[in-house]
């Protein structure tokens, strides 16, 4: 069950050192997804955080143009819905996630290192709400990162968060392309490399010299075989 099986990659999650507040230009967006009922409107506040597609014990990239930007949302669920969420992935055949509130949405954007380079490419990615999540720990050895600013070794410990694809309309309706590959995001090792500067371009704004600190999240490629309410 790799990112080439699930048709989605796994994501190395850098925090921003400055995270961007949009609050002011921020527009409503109505986002549903398979725990929602109806469509439900959020507004995008800030950007904090930035996933590149990462390369896993050097198995094969789905997409090598794939990027995600993680806003945080001006409402959150009602943080007494509590979700029974199980998944399968490399790391686990079976594991129950407690989901709770939503805490940001990721959005697909394109990516520039340097003035002189162009984006890269547009991708077919879906959005996806990102829940609070709650699980043990999962039994796997260290493994190898690989994207395009660092090579590393790290573990993986404990899930923090559930990435659920959405149909989003903003402007125009984007529609979920692949319903069955979640995103399970894993508190990992952090990173010790000096800081990375990146112009960023999604669905909301083109921003420019973006400062990439530590990595300490890692967005696993997952499927979910069952869910319940309560």
């Amino acid at each position: 069950m790799n990112a080439v099986d699930l048709g989605l990659d796994y994501f190395q999650i850098y925090e921003l050192e400055r995270p961007v507040d949009i609050s002011r230009a921020g527009e409503l967006v109505a986002l549903q997804g398979q725990f929602d009922e109806e469509a439900e409107k959020a507004r995008p506040v800030c950007m904090i955080r930035f996933a590149d597609r990462v390369r896993k014990n050097n198995e094969e990239l789905y997409d090598k143009n794939a990027h995600l930007t993680w806003y945080r949302l001006g409402w959150r669920t009602d943080p007494r819905v509590i979700r029974h969420v199980t998944i399968a992935n490399q790391f686990t055949k079976e594991q129950e996630l407690e989901i709770h509130q939503v805490i940001g949405l990721l959005v697909p954007a394109r990516m520039r290192t340097g003035h002189r380079r162009a984006f890269s490419k547009e991708t077919r990615l879906d959005h996806y709400k990102v829940y609070e999540a709650f699980g043990p720990q999962v039994d796997a050895p260290p493994i190898e990162l690989e994207d395009q600013f660092h090579r590393r070794q790290t573990r993986v410990y404990y899930p923090v968060a559930f990435a659920v694809p959405v149909w989003k309309e903003h402007k125009e309706r984007f529609d979920i392309l692949n319903e069955k590959a979640h995103l399970t995001i894993y508190r990992v090792d952090t990173s010790r490399d000096l800081p990375i500067v990146i112009d960023t371009l999604d669905q909301f704004f083109p921003l420019r010299g973006l400062k990439l600190g530590v990595s300490r999240l890692l967005a696993v490629p997952s499927k979910k075989l069952d869910w319940k309410e309560g």
